[in-house]
């Protein structure tokens, strides 16, 4: 996560990923499931994958973290993917976020690389509780 200034020090690795489930909430993403990788991952501390219902509203949910992200000074190092690809990634460092169509993340199955003890939030676990 690129910081531009000394507040944003203060945000720890887990808040960050918090919030990022908060956005992905806000715009109602779907499926949400954010997945503890400290310690495992080289590349970050947490995967955030969420489903968009189409084309706009991936590149919405993507937009609306570039909004609110940005307006605290926070910008992705680097965004693979565009809503016409039906997958977008957003790399904060701390946070991996994978914005899919449902029929992308069935067919690419990226939640079973981590086993189900990783998982730090799920919608569906907390739409049932």
């Amino acid at each position: 996560m690129q910081k531009e200034n000394d507040q944003q020090e203060t945000l720890t690795d887990k808040n960050f990923a918090d919030r990022c489930v908060e956005i992905c909430q806000e715009h109602k993403a779907e499926n949400i499931l954010l997945f503890d990788v400290t310690g495992l991952s080289l590349l970050t501390d947490y995967y955030l994958l969420c489903s968009g219902t189409s084309e706009p509203h991936i590149r919405a949910i993507s937009k609306y973290f570039n909004k609110e992200l940005g307006d605290v000074g926070i910008r992705p190092s680097h965004v693979d993917g565009t809503s016409d690809s039906n997958w977008i990634v957003m790399d904060y460092g701390s946070v991996l976020i994978h914005i899919m169509t449902k029929e992308i993340r069935e067919y690419y199955d990226i939640e079973e690389l981590f086993d189900e003890d990783r998982i730090a939030y799920s919608s569906t676990e907390a739409n049932q509780g």
